[in-house]
């Protein structure tokens, strides 16, 4: 797979290491193309709940746009403190 600019942008910005950067954009391509194929690998079900209650209420949806929710923000936070360091 190639590498995006825009995707390792977001993906270093975010925090993940250089040394994972090949293969969090891989999973963050995968996730885009197939959210519910996602497998959490840091937050446990539980706790992607959660998050995912508390990014829906910091962006909701509204007239214009989805909402966090919708968006499976909380899946790209679980992807992105997986391959961030310590």
């Amino acid at each position: 797979m190639d590498i995006d600019r825009r995707t390792t942008l977001a993906l270093l910005g975010a925090g993940v290491l250089r040394a994972n950067l090949s293969a969090a954009q891989h999973q963050a391509h995968a996730l885009k193309a197939d959210a519910k194929a996602y497998k959490l690998q840091f937050f446990t079900a539980q706790e992607n709940d959660l998050l995912d209650r508390v990014a829906e209420m910091i962006l909701p949806a509204d007239d214009h746009s989805p909402g966090a929710h919708e968006a499976k923000v909380s899946l790209y936070i679980d992807l992105v403190v997986a391959n961030s360091p310590e």
